[in-house]
């Protein structure tokens, strides 16, 4: 299977990240704020902003603005889908 190599990703604005998941054609980012961020590909909706859409930069999760545990138990995941 040919994948495409690591690149960087432009945030605007920048977006602090403090933990950091990624699936097959996408990834989420918890925010020093608590929230969360996620980009790629988003056929099913797996970047939770309520859109089919891709995003190539972190785009927020509609909802996660706050309050996600920014030490310890704020663990995230990213699936295949």
């Amino acid at each position: 299977t040919k994948k495409d190599p690591p690149r960087a990703v432009a945030a605007s604005p920048a977006v602090n990240a403090v933990g950091l998941a990624a699936g097959d054609v996408h990834a989420c980012a918890v925010t020093s704020s608590g929230g969360m961020s996620c980009w790629g590909s988003n056929p099913f909706g797996q970047l939770g902003n309520n859109t089919t859409n891709a995003a190539l930069s972190p785009t927020a999760v509609t909802g996660l603005s706050s309050g996600i545990p920014t030490t310890g138990a704020g663990r995230i995941a990213a699936g295949a889908n």
